[in-house]
């Protein structure tokens, strides 16, 4: 899927999601160590919502390359 990132702390985000959704992700869920920022295009997978934070993104990198 492809989203953008619409959210960022310490060591989580959120992704908008192009079906309208928000996803979840973690620091280990990226594909590579780069630095992401607000508005960031990603293309990621989804995995089973975690009843505490939602739908999870997993596998997360950047759709195009800076």
């Amino acid at each position: 899927m492809i989203g953008s990132v619409k959210a960022l702390r310490d060591s989580y985000g959120f992704v908008a999601g192009e079906d309208g959704r928000d996803y979840y992700f973690a620091d280990r869920d990226l594909v590579d160590d780069f630095d992401l920022k607000i508005g960031d295009a990603v293309r990621f997978e989804v995995v089973e919502p975690q009843p505490e934070r939602g739908p999870r993104a997993v596998h997360v990198a950047l759709a195009v390359a800076r």
